[in-house]
């Protein structure tokens, strides 16, 4: 245990100019039952939206986020033909906005699904629709409050790098990267060879 997190029950409070304030659940029956109730939008309207959602996170997880990037061989498999044949479904030249508009149609829905762009500093109007699958990530998995902050978490990195021999040299500046065959082997700091 080198952080501790909870599991958040709710995702977040948003507030309209309508005065409206929808309590996004990680319980998603409860999330249903709330923007009917507060939007007048029919049970379990959402369901379809989260399950191509879902459907996206499958396809995008498994092609990138589990394989390094930087290898060719990483992309050359059965997931990622199964990825490219889905294609249509990702969006990715679409905006997450134009997307978001085209199958919420609310527009505090809209709203509530476009933020995920702005968690990098994006702009739903300009972020590929491939993003969407942040919200998955919230709904599907949930969200958590770490224990201390973010800063827990390099903590934790830290210490579990140094249990594996790692040693951290603060507060120098890099002046060289040695590479060969295209491979760091080492850099310079502080006329130190690391």
């Amino acid at each position: 245990n080198y952080f501790n997190y909870t599991k958040l029950k709710i995702i977040g409070k948003f507030f309209y100019e309508d005065s409206t304030i929808i309590t996004a659940y990680y319980n998603r029956q409860k999330f249903n039952q709330e923007i009917t109730s507060k939007l007048g939008i029919p049970k379990n309207y959402l369901e379809k939206y989260f399950n191509e959602l879902k459907e996206i996170d499958k396809m995008t997880g498994l092609s990138f986020l589990s394989k390094p990037i930087h290898l060719l061989r990483s992309h050359f498999n059965i997931s990622t033909i199964k990825f490219l044949l889905k294609y249509k479904l990702l969006r990715i030249f679409s905006s997450i906005h134009k997307v978001n508009k085209e199958k919420l149609k609310d527009d505090k829905l809209v709203q509530l699904f476009d933020r995920v762009a702005t968690y990098n500093g994006s702009n739903p109007y300009q972020a590929s629709a491939i993003m969407r699958s942040i919200s998955y990530l919230e709904f599907g998995y949930g969200s958590y409050r770490i224990h201390g902050g973010f800063i827990s978490v390099k903590n934790a990195l830290e210490l579990l790098a140094k249990q594996v021999g790692v040693n951290f040299e603060m507060n120098e500046l890099v002046s060289s990267i040695k590479t060969s065959n295209n491979k760091i082997k080492g850099l310079v700091s502080n006329d130190r060879y690391y």
